[in-house]
C-alpha cells in the first residue's frame, strides 16, 4: 500500500455498528495479517446521538453523506442503509467521483444493477457486495472468483433465514404457520411486518445477484416467478413428510439451452438432499458445475457480525485490486430469461373433494389432456366427512400446463377447495 486506505462509512444500524466495531477492534491484527492500512474517515448517520458511539478522536461523525462525497482522500463508500433512495444517489454520486463502493444492499442492485454497472464501468471503480446474500456464506466471491472456470448449470438456495426457520419449526415440532412466525418474531428473526420475507421478495431480489455472479447476466427481479410461504399448511408440510419429502423455500437458477430458469416458492426436496438438514435460521447455496459437480456452501445469513464479515471482506478485496484487474470487465452475457410458462418441474397437488365414486376419473383427465402425467396417488382419510384430501404427484410437467388444468379442476363440483400446488426437485 503506498498511502493509508480511507473509509466513509454510510448507515449506522445493525449491520454498520458491526463493521465499524469490527475494525476499530482488530486494526492492528487486520493490518499485520493482511498488510492493509486503513482509517474509517468518517461515519454518516441521520441520528444524531450516534455520535456518541464513535471515537471522534478517530473518526469524524456526519449527518449529511456529501461530506464523505466531496472529500477527495475517501477511497472507498461503504453504503448500509438501505432501500432505493438515498442509496441509489449516494452510490451514483460516489462513483462519479471515482470512488470504490461496497454495499449490501440486494433491494437496489436487483433492479439497478445495470446502471451502477455502467457507471462503475466508465469511472473504472469497483462495486462489491458480496453481504448482500447469505451473510457470511462467501458465495458471490466464490461464483465470481473461485468457480469461474465452470460452468454453472444450475443454483438452488436456501438463502431467507425467516422463512427456513418458520418451515422448520413447522416440520420438526408440528407447529402451524402463525404460531411458528410469532415465535421467529419473537427470537429477533422476522420484522414485525414480516411480508417482505415470507412472500419471498427478500429471496427473490437475492436470487438476481446470484445470477449475476453464476451466469454473468443480469435479471431485473419482476421477472423471476416468486412465490411465499403465507399459505404453506401444517398439513401438507406432514403429507410431504410421509412422501420422504422436506418443504424448503428454494430459490432456484438453472441454464436451459442458452435460457435462465429463474424461480422462488416453497419446494418440496427428497429428505436426503443436503439441503434438506439445513434448519432454522441457517441459510445455504448448492451449486452444480461442469468441473466441481455439486457443491454447497452453509451458514448463518444473517445477523450483525456475519454480514459485516462479509463487508469487510468487500473493503479489503477493494484495497487489494488495481484497475487492471477489475472485474466488470467480462460480467455481462446474453442470456433471455426463460418464460414462466416454460418452466418444468415434477407437482405436488392437494385435492380437496366429495367422497363419490369417479372424483378420482375426473381430476385425471383434466390432467391427461394437458399433457401432466401422473406418478403417485395417496387418498387420505376424511377429518371432519365433508371432503377427502388426495395428494397427487406428478412426472415433470410444464407450468402452463399445472396452471390451465387446475383452473379446470378448480372449477368442478366435486372439489371443495382450491387446490394446493407445490414443485418437487430432485437434486
Amino acid at each position: 500500500m503506498k498511502r493509508e486506505i480511507n473509509i466513509g462509512l454510510i448507515g449506522y444500524g445493525t449491520v454498520g455498528s458491526g463493521v465499524y466495531k469490527v475494525l476499530e477492534s482488530k486494526q492492528e491484527y487486520f493490518t499485520k495479517r493482511i498488510g492493509i492500512n486503513y482509517r474509517i474517515k468518517y461515519v454518516c448517520d441521520v441520528r444524531k446521538e450516534i455520535k456518541e458511539q464513535i471515537d471522534t478522536n478517530k473518526t469524524k461523525f456526519t449527518e449529511n453523506y456529501k461530506d464523505i462525497i466531496k472529500d477527495e482522500t475517501i477511497d472507498i463508500v461503504v453504503e448500509l442503509i438501505g432501500g432505493i433512495e438515498p442509496a441509489k444517489t449516494i452510490i451514483l454520486e460516489a462513483i462519479k467521483n471515482k470512488k470504490n463502493v461496497v454495499t449490501a444492499n440486494k433491494a437496489l442492485l436487483s433492479l439497478h444493477w445495470l446502471e451502477i454497472y455502467e457507471a462503475a464501468k466508465q469511472n473504472n471503480v469497483n462495486v462489491l457486495f458480496e453481504a448482500s446474500v447469505a451473510g457470511a456464506i462467501p458465495i458471490l466471491d466464490s461464483l465470481k472468483y473461485n468457480l469461474s472456470a465452470n460452468n454453472i448449470s444450475a443454483i438452488y438456495g436456501i438463502i431467507n433465514g425467516t422463512c427456513n426457520y418458520i418451515l422448520t419449526r413447522m416440520s420438526k415440532e408440528n407447529i402451524k404457520f402463525k404460531e411458528a412466525l410469532k415465535s421467529a418474531q419473537q427470537k429477533g428473526f422476522a420484522e414485525a411486518d414480516p411480508t417482505y420475507d415470507i412472500e419471498g421478495f427478500d429471496s427473490q431480489q437475492k436470487l438476481t445477484l446470484l445470477i449475476l455472479l453464476g451466469f454473468g447476466s443480469f435479471i431485473n427481479r419482476e421477472k423471476i416467478l416468486c412465490e411465499g410461504i403465507s399459505k404453506v399448511s401444517l398439513d401438507d408440510i406432514i403429507f410431504g413428510k410421509e412422501l420422504d419429502f422436506e418443504m424448503k423455500l428454494l430459490a432456484i437458477a438453472k441454464l436451459k439451452n442458452n435460457k435462465i430458469e429463474a424461480r422462488v416458492h416453497p419446494t418440496f426436496i427428497n429428505k436426503k438432499s443436503v439441503l434438506a438438514s439445513v434448519s432454522y435460521e441457517d441459510n445455504a447455496v448448492f451449486v452444480e458445475g461442469d468441473l466441481i459437480n455439486r457443491m454447497t456452501f452453509h451458514g448463518k445469513g444473517a445477523g450483525s457480525l456475519p454480514t459485516a464479515s462479509a463487508v469487510i471482506s468487500d473493503i479489503f478485496e477493494i484495497a487489494r485490486l488495481t484497475n487492471n484487474n477489475n472485474f466488470y470487465n467480462n460480467i455481462i452475457s446474453n442470456y433471455e430469461v426463460l418464460d414462466k410458462d416454460e418452466i418444468e418441474s415434477e407437482y405436488y397437488f392437494h385435492f380437496s373433494v366429495v367422497d363419490k365414486p369417479g372424483v378420482l376419473a375426473k381430476i385425471t383427465s383434466v390432467l391427461g389432456a394437458n399433457n401432466i402425467s401422473i406418478s403417485q396417488v395417496i387418498q387420505k382419510q376424511s377429518d371432519n366427512n365433508q371432503y377427502v384430501p388426495i395428494i397427487m404427484l406428478t412426472h415433470l410437467a410444464k407450468e402452463k400446463n399445472v396452471n390451465e388444468s387446475i383452473k379446470i379442476i378448480n372449477k368442478l363440483d366435486c372439489v371443495k377447495k382450491e387446490t394446493i400446488i407445490y414443485r418437487v426437485e430432485k437434486f
